[in-house]
């Protein structure tokens, strides 16, 4: 299950819990677009704590969005993920190394408010 939280002041903020299929990653990639479309500048929270898997269609939407918005990159602020998993901090790091200009933090379940406070978008 995904919770789109807010899409408030160029801050898109997300809980997913369970397993993710192919139409629930559709909300978070429309939420992330629209907002990228209505601010000059995004940030994402992302509480992954709860999330056992996700399907290989959730998987190839996130990957086309992504590769879609390439260009859009220099838009997205911070990226803070609040997650246990190893595997996510894993793609967490690669990404930072992928995208050079990526401000991406990897929280646990322990740092919500620290991860909340510092995804916040910054005063320009």
């Amino acid at each position: 299950m995904i919770e789109v939280l807010s899409t408030a002041d160029g801050l898109v903020s997300i809980r997913v819990s369970g397993k993710v299929e192919k139409q629930e990653w559709e909300q978070v990639t429309t939420a992330v677009e629209e907002a990228l479309s209505e601010h000059e500048q995004v940030s994402l929270y992302a509480n992954l704590s709860e999330l056992e898997g996700m399907s290989a269609g959730a998987i190839i939407e996130d990957l086309r969005t992504s590769l879609k918005n390439l260009t859009n990159m220099d838009q997205v602020g911070r990226l803070a993920v609040v997650t246990e998993s190893a595997w996510i901090e894993k793609m967490i790091d690669a990404s930072k190394k992928l995208f050079s200009d990526l401000d991406a933090r990897v929280f646990s379940q322990d740092e919500v408010a620290e991860a909340r406070l510092w995804v916040e978008p910054q005063p320009t």
